[in-house]
């Protein structure tokens, strides 16, 4: 007998294959926060299996029993889609399906990165939920939600926050901007990543637009900006943060706008050492949207400006240790805040009250409070409650080194976990984001691939924003 992810099972003697006695996906194995530690097996085919939640250092038993008169197929079934997969979905459908035993909670996934969906994809399951198809629940991360809404495919689920946020405090802001239109709430994100940047403060301020960016390169053109880092990242950031300069509310592109990023985009390049991070595998990166890999070239050169995304505590060793020591804070980029695991229903599904029953337990204080590390908790206890781990006894027991060769510097930092006070200003900085850092999947690959050509100079700037234009609006407009 096994016991994994996949559930409890058995091998038969001189037989490669496996019988499934337990669905995973029915039990604590399938909850991310849990690692199997060890089995027992007793004669009359009962198991105690001990689970280890690392990160609070705690562990607990279960026993798992034959019940004969347990339904083999639960009465209902709950279907949920994302394009990507997301721990704390899979915490919740762990604990949903304990709680409701006559549901089974299905979670498809395109089964790709985010960085590998492409348009197709999504035109795919455009076709299949404007044909009043699809899931109960949608993860709509990567999706166009605006189109969504006006389509009609995403249900309302104003009434349904309100009364959540009525009952607890939650970070109003975030749970309220993130899929709305016109007052209505159609989709609220279960956890949030925090972009933070740090360094010069005239740098930090010519951020601010795409103007004042070009002002500040026109007064200072050797200017590094980002100090050492990678194409894909400048060609990511000056998007993310200047998208709404770039595409306007009614689908159209600004081609002005679009030439004067690129036009930015390749001095910065220019400018950046870029070489260094030629040959690596840098898509093969998590996270790359707002981390900037050459982060830590700060400590040697301060007239520059460093990013990361803060997906959690673990992620501030390094970020904390280098504002420290330059005697600078951390800061948000323009309020922004990542929306992960933004949660919406199906307008179409026949199980809305089952689909508003797994909502509001993504949103409880046992999913938001579960130790793990692909976010910050919406639910402010559980984003509070980070102060405490900065304390225990798996912070203490951990450290980051980085370093290494830099574009021809020596560079090198030890980091422990982040202190108490910094955590706390962090958790402050938190409650201040209102502005959601969302990237719709199509729109992406489409800048991605034409501004590459722009910064590998296999085409001209003029050339690729008239491409980005022309192949936008056409998306958009379908």
């Amino acid at each position: 007998y096994m016991v994994s992810e996949e559930g409890i099972t058995r091998m038969k003697a001189k037989d490669d294959g496996r019988e499934v006695l337990m669905d995973g996906s029915m039990g604590a194995m399938g909850a991310p926060v849990n690692s199997g530690t060890g089995m027992i097996c007793t004669g009359d085919g009962e198991f105690y299996v001990l689970y280890s939640q690392w990160k609070t250092a705690s562990y607990s038993l279960a026993h798992y029993v034959y019940d004969k008169d347990a339904a083999a197929v639960p009465e209902h079934t709950l279907q949920v889609f994302g394009l990507s997969e997301n721990d704390t979905v899979w915490q919740a459908i762990s604990g949903f399906q304990r709680k409701h035993p006559d549901v089974k909670v299905e979670y498809k996934t395109s089964g790709k990165e985010t960085e590998e969906i492409t348009s197709d994809d999504i035109r795919t399951l455009n076709t299949e939920l404007l044909s009043k198809k699809g899931a109960d629940v949608l993860m709509l991360n990567g999706l166009p939600t605006d189109a969504y809404i006006e389509k009609g495919v995403l249900a309302d689920i104003t009434k349904l926050t309100k009364n959540l946020m009525k009952e607890n405090a939650y970070l109003e802001n975030i749970m309220e901007n993130t899929v709305q239109k016109n007052g209505k709430i159609y989709g609220i994100p279960v956890k949030f990543t925090v972009p933070v940047m740090y360094g010069d403060e005239q740098i930090e301020k010519a951020l601010d637009s795409l103007d004042s960016l070009k002002a500040y390169l026109e007064k200072n053109p050797d200017a590094k900006i980002f100090g050492v880092t990678e194409k894909g990242y400048i060609r990511d950031f000056l998007f993310q943060m200047y998208q709404e300069e770039l595409i306007k509310k009614d689908g159209s592109v600004d081609k002005a706008k679009m030439e004067q990023l690129l036009g930015l985009a390749v001095d910065i390049v220019k400018n950046s050492k870029t070489e260094f991070f030629e040959g690596m595998d840098m898509d093969a990166r998590s996270d790359t949207l707002f981390a900037n890999p050459g982060s830590m070239y700060l400590v040697k050169h301060p007239d520059m400006v460093a990013t990361d995304r803060v997906r959690n505590l673990s992620n501030m060793m390094i970020p904390c240790k280098i504002a420290r020591e330059q005697k600078i804070g951390l800061k948000t980029l323009k309020n922004y805040y990542i929306p992960e695991g933004i949660v919406g229903i199906n307008s179409n599904t026949g199980q809305k009250e089952l689909a508003e029953e797994f909502l509001k337990y993504l949103f409880s204080e046992e999913v938001q409070g579960a130790q793990l590390d692909d976010g910050f908790p919406v639910l402010v206890p559980a984003l509070e409650a980070k102060e405490k781990e900065a304390g225990s006894e798996y912070a203490a027991a951990s450290s980051m080194s980085v370093g290494g060769e830099l574009a021809g510097e020596e560079i090198s930092i030890s980091a422990e976990y982040p202190r108490a006070e910094e955590v706390r200003s962090f958790i402050k900085l938190c409650k201040t984001l209102k502005k959601p850092a969302n990237q719709e999947r199509a729109v992406w690959n489409i800048y991605q691939a034409e501004a590459s050509k722009a910064l590998d100079g296999s085409a001209e700037i003029e050339e690729c924003a008239e491409n980005i234009r022309k192949k936008v609006e056409l998306y958009l407009a379908e």
